[in-house]
């Protein structure tokens, strides 16, 4: 059956009653998506005048992907209102940690047709700018019902994604296809949005690139090295995922014996932590939580990241990454981050959602490829043993984040015109 925009809306009624116990389950399970929830259907207490910017980034890694042409559209256009819509708890509080107080920071509502007409009846936008990967179709035909432009910018298409995609046409389709421009990062990424829409499709780059360390993580990297400093290694398991943890644990603590190296462990969400807690707990293996400070951690074995908003600065703390995500099959994680901070990387076989990334991080030295746990931890070792093969790495990746710079213009070139246009309504 071919899925159009009415059958979406028709379907989205009927599935109302499940939808509704599913929200109310989270909100329950989940105290942050309390906070704000009239937002998430078009309710604001917020208020804008003049022209307006919406940028939609729906969690932390669009958010931060944001961050270089939020500052660039200040420069550009200082009398214009930015507002910044999320999906997600943390991307929110990713944006208030990071993104200045002069932007407006608010939900997305759910992609429901009268709440998105509320939202965009409130804040009124001249131009609608999403950042990779979320296009809602009623938030998409509301917006040219209400002729507002709007764009996906460092858009991202994985082979899961596209084949999920193909099963929704032509919804889909007719919502690429309403879009006024369409950016995505790479060559592989155009080639899918091109197999399933007419419009145009121009490759930029990552975003991501561009994106620099704040100052504050490099001062908090220098308060863990005080910390910390005197261990043989330290290793993260970066924005790790339900199972992860204990697949790693379990051979990490056979393969650390009487060494003094410390680990670091950030799940990849927040209401995992307590439960990340007791696999570690179970190990043996003496722990400490983040959220506890930095005392008392010259015996830790294991420090729990339980706080947000700091994995930049782990990254500039350790001296090897294991990317999180890629060990079971959950598509992957990205490793810009860990590359910018002249973090060596190693990612595990399921990299779906970021093949592209990790081949040129591969190539460029970057990154190491390993395809189970025990071949990790024969990486780990020649890395404890043969420190010359990690700064080597870290070289490279620095190398490798410098070459792709240079995407913040080629966007802005790209959607400038057509702002232009937008905020002369």
């Amino acid at each position: 059956m071919q899925i159009t925009l009415s059958r979406y809306r028709l379907i989205l009624t009927f599935l109302w009653p499940i939808l509704t116990v599913t929200w109310w389950i989270r909100r329950l399970r989940q105290p942050s998506y309390r906070i704000n929830w009239p937002e998430r259907w078009g309710n604001y207490q917020q208020t804008v005048s003049g022209p307006v910017i919406w940028l939609h980034a729906v969690s932390v890694g669009e958010t931060r992907a944001a961050i270089p042409l939020i500052q660039r559209l200040r420069e550009e256009y200082p009398n214009v209102t930015l507002v910044l819509t999320h999906m997600t708890a943390t991307g929110r509080n990713t944006a208030l940690e990071s993104i200045p107080a002069e932007v407006v920071r608010v939900y997305l509502p759910y992609d429901w047709p009268s709440a998105v007409r509320r939202f965009l009846r409130h804040f009124k936008p001249n131009i609608g700018l999403i950042m990779e990967t979320e296009v809602w179709p009623n938030a998409v035909a509301e917006c040219v019902a209400l002729e507002i432009p709007i764009c996906l910018i460092n858009g991202r298409l994985s082979e899961r994604s596209f084949k999920r995609y193909l099963k929704t046409q032509p919804l889909i389709g007719d919502s690429l296809g309403s879009l006024t421009l369409l950016l995505a990062q790479t060559e592989a990424d155009q080639i899918r949005y091109q197999k399933l829409t007419s419009q145009q499709v121009w490759v930029t780059g990552n975003i991501k690139f561009d994106v620099l360390i704040p100052p504050q993580q490099k001062q908090l990297a220098e308060t863990f090295n005080q910390a910390w400093g005197h261990r043989s290694r330290v290793w993260i398991l970066a924005s790790s995922r339900d199972g992860e943890e204990k697949i790693f644990l379990d051979s990490y603590r056979l393969w650390l014996g009487s060494k003094d190296d410390l680990l670091i462990i950030v799940p990849r969400h927040p209401e995992r932590f307590d439960e990340v807690a007791k696999l570690i707990e179970a190990t043996g293996l003496t722990y400490q939580r983040r959220s506890s400070g930095l005392n008392n951690t010259v015996n830790t074995q294991v420090l729990l990241g339980d706080s947000m908003g700091e994995l930049y600065a782990y990254y500039l703390t350790a001296d090897g990454a294991i990317m999180g995500g890629t060990w079971l099959p959950f598509g992957g994680q990205n490793l810009i981050e860990a590359c910018q901070a002249g973090c060596p990387v190693v990612f595990g076989p399921h990299t779906e959602n970021f093949t592209v990334i990790c081949q040129q991080a591969r190539l460029a030295g970057a990154a190491l490829y390993v395809s189970s746990i025990p071949e990790l931890m024969i990486q780990l070792t020649k890395w404890r043993d043969h420190p010359n093969q990690l700064t080597k790495i870290r070289e490279a990746g620095q190398a490798f984040i410098q070459a792709h710079q240079g995407v913040t213009d080629r966007t802005m070139n790209f959607i400038t015109p057509i702002l232009q246009k937008a905020l002369q309504k």
